[in-house]
């Protein structure tokens, strides 16, 4: 199962920044109450400064899966998320792209 994820955020100022992660465990908190649910990620976050890279001309996303987020802050509302499916690249004999995997945004 690919469990990817994807969290639309923001750094000091105007700039937008997308932080990809894997799912490590789904968790519902039942609150006292008729209907007072919430649903939690808790996820590995990848590095979004030197993990991520974007095609500045198609678009399209890097990860590198060696990297990780040094946070100590692995939650997320599954609401405010987006499932994202990584792949690998075709073996090129390159040692380029094995730390790399493509993020597929799914919808």
């Amino acid at each position: 199962m690919n469990s990817g994820i994807c969290v639309r955020g923001n750094i000091y100022g105007e700039n937008d920044l997308d932080y990809y992660g894997i799912v490590d465990e789904i968790l519902e908190l039942s609150y006292v109450g008729f209907g007072n649910k919430v649903v939690i990620l808790h996820c590995h976050w990848f590095d979004p400064v030197n993990g991520v890279k974007v095609d500045n001309v198609y678009g399209l996303v890097d990860i590198n899966h060696k990297s990780k987020l040094q946070t100590n802050e692995p939650f997320v509302l599954a609401g405010q998320s987006q499932h994202v499916y990584y792949t690998k690249y075709p073996q090129s004999g390159s040692k380029n792209t094995s730390d790399w995997w493509p993020a597929c945004k799914v919808r």
